[in-house]
């Protein structure tokens, strides 16, 4: 018996030892019947061949295969076959059979396609693609394509076209500068209107250097254009470490799951991370540029979905036709979006370097950008501009706001929101006053939009939400504030809507109105609250009844020592301990059980080797506590009239964090040391949002561990910041 083992084990090392890159040649495998279905076993690059050559010249379309083993087209698993290989499946014989990895690899596979066609009929699955180049697995899909991974180099990943069911593939592909197409995808180039994406994950578009400035890039995450279902998916699109050092010039339309969505995106977590942006010149030729976490360009439905987008730098166009919309959720948005949550942070933004360009910012969408009705409900957005710059040859041409940059012709209910500014950086002293507000910069028409055509001012309605606008420094010199709105048109109405009047009066000198010049036709209790009011029960049934002129809509619940938030987004202590601001009176172990409950996945296995960066020395990293507000509150003996709240803020201390204190992170490897904190709550979230590990601080000096190399955000008592481990 030993030494028929030993024999075995030699043959698999002679076969190993005397394995030859693909000729191109074919052979014929042999069959088995699996659970009544007959199926050619496929062992080698020739039989794949051959299996082809059957589908594609002799038409037998319903022919099955399985993996018995690992393909590999060449010896050296890291190169690829110069051996093209003939795509399964065309338009005259689409495939119509079951193709099964098996769970087994192919390795060093070049061709346009694995799968050209294929039918309704037709399953690809449980198939690992390893150093392979394919515009994308499957050209045009109409069946089921499931459990297929694919690290290589791809335009378009899985399928360039889905009107089937793309479930459970993930997507590593690389793709570098210099082989970039002006249009790429992590799962789909586009998801017709009844194809469906299901449980995807897209770690694959890492562009490794140089600038893209070809016009109309379109990159989305997982689907370039979406018209039909992507559901319970997610993305991590990575250019800031990949481009350090240098400008992107991008134009076009970048998403984190899609560029174009006029389908159904929902359950997903789309996430962006960009370096140093500029504008794209060109002369004479109005450029736009959509940028959001989910989509960049929505006039479809997004709901129940997460996004965080992160930009290094900011500039505003060079050019005077430039124009950049920015959202944490969608750049533009004619569309639905409800029960979403966005996290935006701009590290430095800066304005007005070409004369006449336009920025469209929002914490959940930049604009709409169009003649239809757009409707926000029910989200959350929390957007950070840390530092800003000035030039002297500005025209203020910016629409910023809290949750939505320009909302003309826009819907928004039971929403929330945070809008943190943070300091002017030195520059040219310039006259130059900006106008932005913690909900929207305004409602108004504008002359420019698609065409130069001014949409038709159509109303817009805000209702039965709430703000918190908060500035590091008093920056009244430079920026003019408004609590919701800076302008509204007399089409506008308004009701139930306010700002925390404490908040912003810490650090921001000037009074503060909540809509600066108002012409809306109804508007009713839009004003500035104390955070007491804001922080006391009294403050939700005026939230869910619209101060009382309607029935209890049940949307908002109580937060004791905190500001209220929607029933849709669980508890107290999961939300506040993931987003905005943290209460001091919160225990440690209540916080810890409830973020445990709240982590919606598993962390991102080792496996993800989108994700690893090459390893180097450790970097410390200096974090500001700009970012975010301290609450210490007593509020459980707030009056329960908000009359007696209004005049007893006293109730609450409300500390706000200034830039001055910082809290140190030394990454060496895969171990965070934090320093200059001394109690608290470490917790660490993977760049989908994911929790990955909590430690209690105990001393000055505290550690954690980590498993896998990546992108990573550290929250310590409110304060987030995002470390990459190499």
């Amino acid at each position: 018996m030993i030494k028929k083992i030993l024999l075995f084990l030699a043959m698999v090392c002679l076969s190993s030892a005397l394995a030859e890159d693909w000729d191109g040649s074919t052979s014929k495998p042999s069959s088995r019947e699996i659970d009544g279905v007959e199926y050619y076993v496929i062992t080698s690059p020739s039989e794949l061949a051959w299996f082809a050559y059957q589908v594609n010249t002799n038409g037998n379309t319903s022919i099955n295969a399985i993996l018995e083993n690992d393909i590999y087209y060449m010896d050296d698993t890291t190169k690829l076959s110069s051996q093209k290989f003939t795509a399964i499946g065309n338009k005259t014989n689409p495939y119509n059979g079951i193709i099964d990895g098996n769970g087994k690899s192919v390795y060093g596979a070049n061709g346009t396609f694995f799968v050209d066609e294929n039918t309704k009929n037709a399953v690809i699955k449980n198939l690992i693609l390893k150093n392979v180049k394919y515009t994308s697995v499957v050209d045009t899909n109409h069946g089921v394509v499931e459990n297929v991974e694919l690290y290589g180099q791809t335009a378009f990943g899985i399928a360039a076209y889905n009107s089937g069911t793309i479930r459970k593939c993930l997507s590593f592909a690389e793709i570098s500068a210099k082989d970039l197409e002006r249009i790429s995808s992590g799962i789909a180039y586009k998801n017709a209107e009844d194809g469906k994406i299901i449980s995807c994950r897209n770690f694959g578009i890492f562009i490794r250097a140089g600038l893209i400035t070809a016009p109309d890039t379109l990159i989305g995450g997982i689907s370039v254009y979406n018209e039909g279902l992507i559901d319970s998916s997610e993305s991590l699109i990575d250019l800031k470490e990949a481009n350090e050092g240098v400008y992107w010039n991008f134009v076009g339309a970048l998403g984190g799951i899609s560029a174009y969505n006029s389908g159904t995106i929902k359950n997903s977590s789309g996430n962006i991370l960009l370096p140093d942006v500029r504008g794209y010149e060109r002369v004479g030729q109005r450029i736009q540029r959509f940028v959001a976490s989910i989509a960049a360009i929505n006039s479809g439905t997004i709901e129940s979905s997460y996004g965080t987008l992160y930009v290094k730098g900011l500039m505003s166009g060079v050019d005077e036709q430039d124009a950049l919309f920015y959202g944490g959720i969608a750049g533009a948005s004619s569309g639905l979006i409800q029960k979403c949550h966005s996290i935006f942070t701009i590290d430095t933004l800066s304005i007005g370097v070409g004369s006449n360009s336009l920025l469209f910012i929002g914490g959940l969408v930049g604009a709409n950008q169009r003649f239809s009705k757009a409707e926000i409900k029910q989200s959350y957005s929390e957007m950070h501009v840390n530092r800003f710059w000035i030039y002297k040859k500005s025209t203020d041409i910016s629409y910023v706001g809290g949750i939505i940059g320009h909302a003309l012709n826009t819907e928004i209910s039971d929403s929330h929101g945070i809008f943190h500014i943070g300091e002017k950086q030195t520059n040219l002293s310039t006259s130059l006053k900006l106008y932005w507000a913690g909900l929207t910069r305004t409602t108004l028409t504008r002359t420019f939009y698609d065409g130069n055509v001014a949409p038709a001012d159509n109303g817009s309605a805000i209702k039965n939400s709430y703000v918190v606008l908060m500035t590091d420094s008093d920056v009244s010199d430079y920026i003019v504030l408004s609590g919701i709105a800076d302008r509204t048109s007399e089409k506008t109405t308004m009701s139930n809507v306010y700002f925390d009047k404490d908040v912003i009066s810490k650090n921001y000198t000037n009074s503060v109105e909540a809509v600066r010049e108002n012409e809306s036709s109804e508007f009713y209790n839009t004003l500035g609250k104390t955070t007491a009011v804001m922080q006391s029960p009294a403050f939700v049934e005026t939230l869910n009844t619209n101060a009382g002129l309607d029935d209890d809509s049940g949307i908002w619940q109580y937060c004791e020592g905190n500001y209220p938030i929607l029933v849709s987004e669980g508890s107290c202590d999961g939300f506040y301990s993931k987003y905005g601001l943290s209460s001091n009176s919160q225990s440690s172990s209540s916080s810890d059980a409830s973020l445990e409950e709240s982590s919606s996945s598993e962390s991102i296995s080792s496996s993800s080797s989108g994700l690893i960066i090459e390893s180097s020395s450790s970097e410390e990293i200096n974090i500001s506590s700009s970012s975010n507000v301290f609450v210490s509150s007593s509020s459980a003996s707030a009056e329960s009239s908000s009359a007696n709240a209004e005049s007893s803020s006293s109730t609450t201390t409300l500390v706000h964090n200034r830039a001055k204190p910082t809290f140190n992170i030394v990454a060496n490897g895969m171990t965070l040391t934090v320093t200059n904190v001394q109690q608290g709550i470490i917790r660490v979230f993977d760049a989908l949002g994911h929790l990955v590990n909590t430690k209690q601080i105990v001393g000055s000096v505290t550690s954690v561990t980590l498993s896998t190399s990546g992108s990573y955000i550290v929250r310590i008592n409110g304060i987030s910041q995002m470390v990459i481990l190499k």
